[in-house]
């Protein structure tokens, strides 16, 4: 979980936020003192934008080094993509946590804001 957290530039503070826990309870998930809920663990998966293998690797039980492939990744996305504030990382955090409905209305209601400005 720090892996994907910190992956994505975020503090304890924001993920336990936008998961609407207690930082302390998202300490404790880090470190392996507990486990989140399904329905936890699901948004941690929306919120880190990744699928369950990823965080509970199959064929081993820890993980030493992120594999390779998000190395890679991680280093081509922090050339393209500029690094985001707080606010940013807020709005971003939320947008994950919505069915693909809602997603759609919010991209929409940007694009109405967007329209004289691009």
């Amino acid at each position: 979980l720090k892996y994907y957290r910190e992956k994505c530039g975020l503090t304890q503070q924001q993920v336990a936020d936008a998961l609407n826990i207690n930082r302390s309870t998202y300490t404790y998930y880090e470190k392996g003192k507990t486990e989140p809920s399904i329905n936890t663990l699901q948004k941690i998966m929306l919120l880190f934008n990744v699928d369950f293998d990823e965080l509970y690797p199959q064929d081993i039980i820890k993980v030493a080094e992120p594999p390779a492939e998000y190395i890679a990744e991680s280093k081509q996305s922090d050339v393209s993509i500029p690094q985001l504030n707080n606010v940013e990382k807020d709005i971003l955090l939320k947008i994950r946590l919505l069915n693909e409905e809602d997603r759609m209305k919010i991209m929409n209601e940007i694009n109405c804001l967007c329209e004289g400005i691009l």
